[in-house]
């Protein structure tokens, strides 16, 4: 992979295509992997505030 695309996997205000970051992840022995879980799984329950 030539620098330039490198660095646009990397920067923050550039979409990278899942297919130029798998490549990417591969060549660092890597794998991408996508998973679909409910949302109260996902988000964590609220905590109450600590008594003062």
């Amino acid at each position: 992979m030539r620098p330039s695309r490198a660095d646009r996997l990397t920067d923050i205000f550039r979409l990278a295509k899942p297919d130029e970051v798998e490549r990417a992840l591969a060549a660092l022995g890597l794998q991408m992997v996508s998973e679909a879980i409910p949302l109260e799984q996902w988000a964590p329950s609220p905590e109450p505030a600590p008594a003062l």
